[in-house]
This record gives structure tokens, sequence and C-alpha cells, in this order.
């Protein structure tokens, strides 16, 4: 099926939200995929940092367990209630509202954001990247999409003030989204998800870390 720039304009707002026809028609492929989050450290760096566990569906809700800097000690951190406080909220989530189309590849999704229990307005900027067919001959898409975010407004408001008078860690957080997309109307393109994401699968959506169970080369 040869999808235009149309319909993946059509795509890019029904992003993360999984309710749409042509959007169940697609699976998030996690090993071509990432959710990321900038933050200023010590005023002068950025440290970065991963949800490695998300959902294969455009709701995404990423698990806040998943946090992965690559320094295992500064995750532990993020992980308490200092910051996402995992045993009490598991979950990140996107909630759209509406979409706004701003040429034929960008659109602004108007969504909230949950994290820790605490619902703000937030405004994605996403771009569709362009699609193409995989070695295997499955039709893939991809977006990018951003938001910047005041930690503060969402009760992560724990910080270390320096010598210096600034702090260990900003408060504006960069959210950044690449994600590919996979159709799944070819029964066997559905080898590269996770078997649960198939649509007469009794389990519609499941969580699943990045590289788990998606495509490398398809």
């Amino acid at each position: 099926m040869k999808l235009s720039t149309k319909t993946f304009t059509i795509l890019a707002t029904s992003l993360l939200v999984a309710a749409t026809a042509l959007a169940n028609n697609y699976r998030v492929d996690t090993t071509h995929s990432e959710i990321a989050f900038k933050v200023s450290h010590l005023g002068i760096s950025t440290m970065t940092g991963y949800f490695n566990d998300f959902s294969t569906s455009f709701d995404l809700d990423p698990e806040t367990k998943s946090v992965d800097t690559h320094v295992e000690d500064r995750d532990r951190h993020l992980k308490s209630a200092d910051f996402f406080d995992v045993e009490s909220y598991p979950e990140i989530r996107f909630t759209s509202k509406r979409a706004e189309v701003v040429s034929k590849n960008k659109v602004k999704l108007h969504e909230d954001l949950s994290i820790r229990g605490v619902t703000k307005p937030v405004v994605l900027d996403v771009e569709f990247k362009g699609a193409a067919t995989g070695p295997m001959g499955y039709q893939r898409a991809a977006f990018v999409a951003s938001t910047t975010i005041n930690r503060k407004d969402f009760g992560v408001s724990w910080n270390k003030t320096l010598d210096t008078g600034g702090f260990v860690g900003g408060e504006d957080v960069r959210i950044q989204l690449e994600l590919e997309a996979i159709s799944i109307e070819n029964t066997d393109s559905r080898m590269y998800l996770s078997p649960q994401t198939a649509p007469n699968s009794p389990k519609r959506e499941e969580k699943v870390s990045r590289g788990r169970h998606a495509s490398a080369v398809g």
C-alpha cells in the first residue's frame, strides 16, 4: 500500500492517539524509536535521559521505572520520591486534546501531560519525516516531536544549591520523541512486534523495552 504525504499528515495529527483508525494500522517500532528528555546540569552542560519501556501503540505512556541516564546512582535517585516517585506513579501519560495542522508535514498536538499525578496542558511540535518501505517490504513512517516543560509545575522540585549560587539541575526539561512506526496490515510484519500488539490478540497494548521485540531491518 502506497501512502501519500497527505495520508501521513493525517497520521501525524493522530500521533499518540490510538483510537483513530489509521493509527490502529501502525505500531511504534521500539528498535528505531526513543523517548528522551534533556535538562541543564550545573548550568553549563546538558544531561540526557531516556525511558526504555513504552507502549507500541501511539499512546506511548512511558514507564517511569525504565528511566535511564546511563548512571546507576543517578537513575536510582530519579526513581525516588525526589523525582518520578515510581512506586506511586508508574507511568507518564499523554492525552491528546486536539491537533493543529501547520503545514503538510508539521502539526501542533495539544496534549494533557500527566506526571506524578499532576496534569498540565502542553503543545508537541510534530514533524513527519517521511515514509519508506524497508528491506522486508513493510511500510514505515517516521516522526519527531518535542516540547519543553518546567518540572516544578509537575511537583518535581528537588534541587541542590551550588557554592556559586546556582543549582545542580535546571527547571526546564526538553522532551524529545523520535518515532518510527511500522504497518501491521500485513500479517507477517507482526513478528517484528510484541505478539500482544496484533489486532486479534486479547491484549492490544503492551509496554515494550526499546529493541526487545521490534525489527532491526524490516
